[in-house]
C-alpha cells in the first residue's frame, strides 16, 4: 500500500492526536492522517472537507498495524519535489456497460461542485476523452464547462477538449496572444477575416495550363450549369444544404446515371423538419455522408468530374444565394490542385459514416442557441415561399411556427395575407386552420418561456455555487485568523488581526447577500414564467374545447363568433366603424349600407346549454374602419371563478383568428381585440 494515491473522505478527528481517520473511497479502508507541520498539509482544506464531506486526494506513507498512514503530500516519499501534478488513471471495460457507467459517475462525482485544482482537471479531461469513446453521459461537456474556473475553463478549451468558452476567455486569449495564437482562435471560432474588397466581378485568371474563375453573384445558376454538364461523378462537401434548385439539379444528375457523394452536417438547418428530402436523393443513388456534433463539417467545395473545383464561402443555401455576400472560386485543368481536394474528400467519407437514410434527431449543441437554427431556417422557408416552391401559405406558416417575430417572416405574411380570399372555403375549413395555427402560436410561446426557465434554472445553479466558494472562501479565512491569532506575540498584533477579520468577513458576507438577493430574484422569475406556462398551457386548453363547438350563424363578409363552455350568460359585443353597438339590447346596426346582426345568443333564457354560441356578421361586404369587440359576463350560474372563453374573427379576406380570454364578475366587460378592415383584408392592431 505504500506509495499509493488514494481519493479519501474526512471522518473524523481526534483532538488529543492531532490526527484525522480517513476512509479510502474504492477499498472503504480506513486509516490516519496525522496533523503534522508539512506545509502539504492544508489544515484549513482538511478540515473543510470534514466539514463538507468533500474527498481529497491523499498518498500512503506507511502503514502501522496494518493501518494506512497518510499525507497530504502527493510527493512525501518523491526523492524530489518537482512536480506537483496530480494524476488518476481511470480503466474502463471494453464490454460493461453497466460497470462503466458506475466507475465513470463515481470519477465524475469527485469532481465536486468546481474544478479548481490540477487533480480535479486532470480527472476531468480523462472523463471528456472517455466520454467520447463511451458516449456514457451526455451532456457532460456543458456540465464540465460549468464547474470550471476560468483558468482550467480556458487550459480545456485550447487543448481542445471543451468546444466551448466563455467571451472572457476568448477576449483575454486574444489580449495576450501572438498572431499565430489569434489565428489559431480566428480557426477555432470558424471566423475568416474580411479579404480586401475586389472590384471586378469575374475575372479569368490563367495560372500555368488551367484557369481559376472568382464568382460573386448568380452563384447557383454558375453550380448548376456545372452539374449540368458533368459526365461521370460529382463530389460535394458542404456544411450547410437547403436551396431546393440545386436539389433538383442534383436528383437530375443521380437520375441520368451521374455517381454524386455528398459530406455535410447532420444539425437543425439540414434536418430540423423543415428541410430538403436528402431520403429522395438516396433511393436516387446519392451516397450521403454525415458529419454530427462535437465535431463540425465546414468546408464549401464541389469537384466535378475529378476535374473541376468550385470552392469557397458558399453554402448551397438560398440564404447564402439571395442574404449573405458570398465568392465561390472555380478551379480548371489543375491537376496538382485537384489531386489535394480530391484526398481530403476521400479523407471525410472514411471518416465519416455513410448513411441509407436521414437520421429522425439530431445531437444537441448546447453552445448553439435553437432559436438561432430556427430563425436562419425560417428565413430560408421566406425565400423558398417567394420563388413559390411548395404551398406557399403552408411555408410561410412553417416560418411562422419556427420564428414567429422575426421581421422578415412578419413582412412575408403580411404581403400574402392581404392576397388570401376566404370566401370560397367553408367555416369548418377556416375554423380547423385557425385553431391548429392559435395552438401552434402557443406552443412556440410555451418553447420560448421553458428555454428561459432552463437558464434560469441553471443561473440559479451557478449562483448556488458561488455561494459554495465565498462560504469555503469564508471558512478558510476563519481558519487562517484562528492560527494566527494563536500564533499573535501581543494584543497589538492580535487587534491588527481582528480587523482584518473584520475588513475581510464584512466584505465575504456582502457577497454572500449578494448572491442570495440574486437567487431570489431568479427564483421569482422562474415563478412568474411557470405562471405564464400555466395560463398558455389554459388557453391551449379553452381552444382544444371550444374548437369542438360547431361555429353556427350567418357569416357575410365579416363574421365574429364566442364560444365557451359553460351555462353562464356570456354576451358579445361590437362596436362597427361608425362607433355603433351591436349586442343583445341592439342586435342590428346599418353601417355604410350593410346590416351587421347578432343572429345567435345563446344562455339567455331556458335551456341553457354547455356549448354556447353568441355570433355577430354583416350581410354584405364588410364595412370599412376599425372595429372593437368586448365580452361582457350578463349572468353567471356556474360555480367557475373565473370563465374561458374564446373569440374568432372570420374576415373575407385575410387570416382568421382565435383570442382567448377569462372573465369572472357579472357585468364585467372584457376587451378582446380591435381590428381594421378594407378592401386588402383584415389588419389586427
Amino acid at each position: 500500500m505504500k506509495g499509493d494515491k488514494s481519493i479519501c473522505k474526512v471522518i473524523s478527528y481526534i483532538k488529543e492526536t492531532k490526527t484525522f481517520v480517513v476512509q479510502e473511497i474504492v477499498s472503504s479502508i480506513q486509516g490516519f492522517l496525522p496533523l503534522t507541520s508539512d506545509p502539504f498539509n492544508n489544515k484549513a482544506k482538511i478540515f473543510s472537507a470534514l466539514k463538507t464531506g468533500n474527498t481529497i486526494p491523499l498518498i500512503c506513507i506507511k502503514t502501522i498495524e496494518g493501518k494506512p498512514v497518510y499525507s497530504a503530500n502527493l510527493h512525501a516519499l518523491d526523492a524530489k519535489q518537482e512536480d506537483n501534478s496530480v494524476s488518476i488513471s481511470i480503466s474502463f471495460s471494453p464490454n460493461d456497460e453497466s460497470f462503466n457507467s458506475s466507475v465513470f459517475d463515481t470519477m465524475f462525482n469527485l469532481l465536486g461542485d468546481i474544478i479548481d485544482n490540477d487533480f480535479k482537471f486532470s480527472l476531468a479531461k480523462q472523463l471528456i476523452v472517455a466520454n467520447k469513446e463511451l458516449r456514457i453521459r451526455p451532456s457532460l461537456y456543458k456540465e464540465i464547462f460549468y464547474k470550471c474556473t476560468g483558468k482550467y475553463g480556458m487550459q480545456l478549451w485550447k487543448e481542445n477538449l471543451l468546444p466551448f468558452t466563455t467571451n472572457t476567455t476568448i477576449s483575454n486569449l486574444w489580449k495576450n496572444g501572438n498572431d499565430t495564437e489569434r489565428q489559431q482562435i480566428l480557426e477555432k471560432l470558424g471566423i475568416s477575416l474580411p479579404e480586401p474588397e475586389i472590384k471586378e466581378i469575374t475575372k479569368e485568371i490563367k495560372v500555368r495550363v488551367g484557369s481559376v474563375v472568382p464568382l460573386f453573384e448568380n452563384i447557383a445558376e454558375y453550380i448548376i450549369t456545372k452539374i449540368n454538364n458533368a459526365t461521370n461523378n460529382i463530389k460535394i462537401a458542404v456544411a450547410w444544404f437547403t436551396n431546393f434548385d440545386l436539389f433538383n439539379c442534383v436528383k437530375s444528375a443521380l437520375n441520368r446515371g451521374i455517381h454524386i457523394t455528398l459530406v455535410t452536417n447532420n444539425d437543425l438547418i439540414n434536418n430540423g423538419g423543415y428541410c430538403l428530402n436528402f431520403d429522395e436523393l438516396i433511393k436516387s443513388g446519392l451516397k450521403l455522408h454525415l458529419v454530427e456534433y462535437p465535431e463540425l463539417l465546414h468546408y464549401k467545395f464541389c469537384i466535378i468530374d475529378d476535374k473541376t473545383i468550385m470552392t469557397g464561402s458558399y453554402n448551397w443555401t438560398f440564404y447564402a444565394e439571395e442574404i449573405n455576400k458570398e465568392d465561390v472560386v472555380v478551379i480548371e485543368d489543375l491537376p496538382e490542385v485537384t489531386s489535394y481536394f480530391v484526398n481530403v474528400f476521400n479523407s471525410l467519407t472514411e471518416q465519416y459514416r455513410l448513411v441509407d437514410k436521414m437520421p429522425d434527431t439530431v445531437p444537441d449543441r448546447p453552445q448553439y442557441d435553437r432559436s438561432s437554427f430556427k430563425q436562419y431556417i425560417s428565413e430560408e422557408l421566406v425565400l423558398r415561399a417567394k420563388r413559390n416552391i411548395g404551398d406557399k401559405k403552408d411555408t410561410l406558416r412553417k416560418a411562422k411556427t419556427l420564428s414567429p417575430e422575426n421581421d422578415n417572416v412578419i413582412r412575408a405574411i403580411s404581403e400574402f395575407e392581404s392576397t388570401i380570399d376566404n370566401s370560397q372555403q367553408s367555416i369548418k375549413d377556416i375554423d380547423q386552420v385557425a385553431t391548429q395555427s392559435a395552438i401552434t402560436e402557443r406552443m412556440q410561446n410555451r418553447e420560448k418561456l421553458q428555454n428561459q426557465r432552463i437558464n434560469i434554472s441553471e443561473q440559479v445553479s451557478n449562483l448556488r455555487i458561488q455561494r459554495t466558494v465565498v462560504e469555503q472562501q469564508r471558512e478558510s479565512f476563519r481558519q487562517e485568523i484562528k492560527q494566527q491569532l494563536f500564533s499573535a506575540q501581543d494584543e497589538e498584533q492580535r487587534i491588527e488581526i481582528q480587523k482584518r477579520k473584520i475588513q475581510k468577513e464584512t466584505e465575504l458576507n456582502t457577497q454572500i447577500e449578494e448572491i442570495n438577493n440574486n437567487q431570489k430574484a431568479a427564483e421569482a422569475e422562474i415563478a412568474t414564467v411557470n405562471s405564464q406556462i400555466q395560463n398558455i398551457n389554459s388557453e391551449i386548453a379553452i381552444i382544444g374545447k371550444t374548437s369542438t363547438i360547431e361555429s353556427i350563424g350567418g357569416r357575410g363578409g365579416l363574421k365574429i363568433t364566442l364560444k365557451w363552455a359553460t351555462t353562464d350568460d356570456l354576451d358579445l359585443h361590437v362596436f362597427d366603424p361608425s362607433s355603433q353597438e351591436i349586442y343583445y339590447s341592439q342586435k342590428t346596426q346599418t353601417c355604410q349600407g350593410v346590416i351587421g346582426r347578432l343572429d345567435v345568443d345563446a344562455n339567455a333564457g331556458s335551456p341553457y346549454t354547455v356549448s354556447p354560441v353568441e355570433n355577430i356578421y354583416w350581410e354584405g361586404t364588410a364595412p370599412i374602419g376599425k372595429y372593437k369587440v368586448m365580452v361582457v359576463l350578463y349572468s353567471k350560474r356556474s360555480s367557475l371563478s373565473a370563465i374561458p372563453f374564446t373569440v374568432t374573427i372570420y374576415p373575407d379576406k385575410g387570416i382568421s383568428k382565435v383570442f382567448t380570454k377569462e372573465i369572472s364578475s357579472s357585468k364585467e366587460n372584457v376587451s378582446i381585440v380591435e381590428f381594421n378592415y378594407s378592401d386588402n383584408g383584415i389588419e389586427y392592431l
